[in-house]
C-alpha cells in the first residue's frame, strides 16, 4: 500500500506518454499483486473463503476497469496528472488521518 502512490507519482513525471504510463501502472500493479498472492500462498496465509469473496468482487472491480478507461478516453493528459496529484495527496491525508485515530 504504500508503495503505491510512491510509484504513481514517479512515473507520473517520467515523461511517458499517457497511454504508457497507464499500461505501465496496470502491469506493475498486476506483478505486484500476483507476488503477494504466491507469498501468501507459500506461507499459508490465505483463510479458505478469500476465493469466494474475490468473485464476489469481480463486477466491482470490472466495472472499475470500465469506468477508467472512459474517462482515460475522454480527459486530457494534464488533468489526468493534476488529477492523480490531489488524489494521492487527499489518499495520503486520509491515511495519516485513519493512522493517528487508530
Amino acid at each position: 500500500g504504500i508503495g503505491g502512490p510512491l510509484v504513481v507519482a514517479w512515473l507520473s513525471h517520467c515523461g511517458l506518454r499517457a497511454r504508457a504510463l497507464r499500461a505501465t501502472l496496470i502491469m506493475f500493479f498486476f506483478a505486484v499483486d500476483l507476488a503477494a498472492l504466491a507469498g501468501l500462498a507459500v506461507a499459508l496465509a490465505i483463510p479458505p473463503g478469500t476465493g469466494r469473496q474475490a468473485l464476489l468482487m469481480l463486477p466491482a472491480l470490472l466495472l472499475g476497469l470500465w469506468l477508467g478507461q472512459q474517462l482515460f478516453a475522454r480527459i486530457q493528459a494534464e488533468q489526468a496528472a493534476r488529477f492523480t496529484q490531489w488524489l494521492l495527496l487527499v489518499l495520503a491525508g486520509v491515511g495519516l488521518l485513519g493512522r493517528s485515530w487508530s
